[in-house]
């Protein structure tokens, strides 16, 4: 038996904050999924940064400016459906102002690997909250992410 075909994908992940609370979305299709932050897929040659930008639109509705600070990277491996899943994920963290709503819906139109759009369901939720996991490790750089905002609490 052969081993899975390696399929190897740069992803842009995003962790947007307001506060101490951060923007986590489901698939309400799709419940086994779990929890997850926006992010996406880096197109070929698209400086990454401009995925988080670009995907983080995609997945909230949101058009957002202000600075996305590269928390660090990464690397999760799977296999499923006979391929050998590879992604160089990148982190950002997002710190919004201003109100938002406190639940809301979007469509993502163009599913990466095709088919109908995808309801995405949002919600914000305490990074102290000591039940916050994500679907396929997008939690990895949360503790990175706690130490910032500590840091920034002490200044």
């Amino acid at each position: 038996m052969s081993a899975p075909m390696p399929r190897p994908r740069t992803k842009a992940i995003v962790y947007a904050t307001r506060g101490n609370r951060l923007l986590i979305f489901r698939q309400p299709d799709y419940p086994d999924v779990g929890w997850q932050p926006p992010g996406g897929t880096v197109d070929q040659d698209e400086p990454i940064e401009d995925a988080a930008r670009r995907e983080f639109a995609e997945e909230t509705g949101l058009a957002v400016g202000g600075d996305f600070t590269p928390l660090g990277a990464c690397t999760y491996r799977y296999v499923a459906n006979g391929f050998d899943h590879i992604h160089e994920r990148h982190f950002f963290h997002l710190a919004l102002e201003g109100s938002y709503p406190e639940a809301f819906e979007t469509l993502e139109a163009t599913p990466e690997e095709g088919g109908p759009p995808i309801r995405f369901a949002f919600v914000w939720r305490s990074l102290d909250d000591p039940t916050l996991a994500f679907h396929a490790h997008l939690d990895a750089l949360l503790p990175e992410l706690r130490q910032r905002l500590a840091k920034e609490g002490e200044a």
